[in-house]
């Protein structure tokens, strides 16, 4: 990808998709009027590799499949305050996806505001259906969702994945931690606030992959244990749960 800049905002770009002329007019527009937010997102809509329209945009994807907003991470879509910048560079080297770090850095701070307002076009450009939802070129419900969730409960690499969500969990932390102080400590009290969270959530990751770990009867014990404390309202509920007892 590559980054355009705009007065104080950078805007990430992806060389094949295709941007309405009125996009950095209204995003510059909405930053104005919203000047503590530190990263704004606007929607796409969905296009085949020769630009025919679907009548599918990715927030629409999202919400379809039962995601919430913010799920809605996608570089192309973002323009960015150079102050979350100065906050969350550099991106760990390996981590995955520029684009996750930025968002998720901004989302934690409780920065982002989405411009429900298509600005683009975004080119998938194979025909075969994405592993990623909202990325299909035919509409996605809470059903295609749920079956996407069981094959990788199945699969071979869960727990390669399981890990590796604790793994970008912790870089984050990391990150935040070297935040603090930055820009005169400005945005010290919300960064002590994400540290907060990221702790909480990995916590609850590493406790439910060790869960995964036992026999059946001492998983559905822990498991229940932990409903019981109300610990699955942080991790979508009965989903979670039933997930956990698959092991």
């Amino acid at each position: 990808g590559n980054m355009m800049k705009s007065h104080n905002k950078n805007c990430l770009s992806d060389q094949d998709d295709v941007w309405f002329s009125q996009k950095i007019c209204k995003v510059i527009e909405f930053a104005k009027i919203r000047k503590t937010v530190l990263l704004f997102m606007n929607d796409a809509e969905i296009v085949n590799n020769y630009l025919s329209k679907t009548g599918l945009s990715k927030l629409g994807q999202l919400r379809s499949a039962g995601y919430p907003s913010s799920g809605f991470v996608m570089g192309c879509c973002c323009a960015i305050r150079r102050d979350l910048l100065k906050l969350c560079l550099p991106v760990p080297e390996g981590f995955s996806g520029h684009d996750n770090w930025i968002v998720g850095f901004a989302n934690g701070l409780r920065s982002v505001f989405v411009l429900d307002e298509v600005l683009q076009l975004y080119r998938r450009h194979d025909s075969n259906e994405s592993t990623i939802l909202a990325n299909r070129t035919r509409r996605v419900g809470k059903l295609e969702r749920f079956k996407l969730q069981i094959e990788k409960a199945r699969s071979d690499k869960s727990r390669i994945l399981a890990m590796s969500e604790i793994e970008k969990v912790e870089e984050m932390y990391s990150g935040c931690k070297r935040s603090y102080g930055r820009i005169g400590g400005k945005y010290d009290a919300k960064v002590s606030q994400f540290q907060s969270e990221l702790e909480s959530q990995l916590q609850m990751l590493r406790y439910r992959y060790d869960l995964r770990l036992g026999p059946i009867h001492i998983r559905f014990y822990k498991a229940a244990l932990y409903w019981a404390r109300g610990s699955y309202g942080r991790a979508s509920g009965a989903r979670s749960f039933f997930r956990d007892l698959m092991g």
